[in-house]
């Protein structure tokens, strides 16, 4: 059943029942809804009945979530952005048989591959 957005809105969250084949019977399952569809299952026995309602893990930390408060203009800090590819750094002393000015041409050659996306494994005329 799809679930009604303005209640997704208001509240965060919506809880939904479903029941699981356990044997000859049925376990029942609690499963809270967040925003972009994804929906988290409880069993029973992870689940409270509050003032506030039917209570899951999940129910708790949009609670908690939507009751934090930050100073105007605190950002958390944003992490580094991930490396897109390996740098080429030379040796300092190691030229690995390779002699001085073809070493030059040869580290061009593999910086431009690789910003060309080319592999070693993939051939020449595609």
């Amino acid at each position: 059943m799809a679930s009604d957005p303005s209640v997704l809105l208001r509240q965060g969250y919506i809880n939904r029942i479903q029941l699981i084949p356990d044997g000859t019977g049925r376990r029942i399952q609690v499963g809270t809804e967040r925003h972009g569809g994804t929906t988290e299952w409880f069993d029973l026995h992870d689940v409270e009945f509050t003032a506030s309602g039917l209570t899951t893990p999940a129910v708790e930390e949009v609670r908690r979530l939507r009751t934090t408060r930050r100073p105007i203009g605190v950002q958390a800090p944003k992490a580094a952005p991930p490396r897109t590819r390996p740098t080429i750094q030379a040796a300092s002393e190691e030229t690995h048989g390779i002699p001085s000015p073809d070493r030059a041409t040869v580290i061009a050659a593999l910086e431009q591959a690789v910003n060309e996306g080319r592999s070693r494994m993939r051939s020449a005329g595609g």
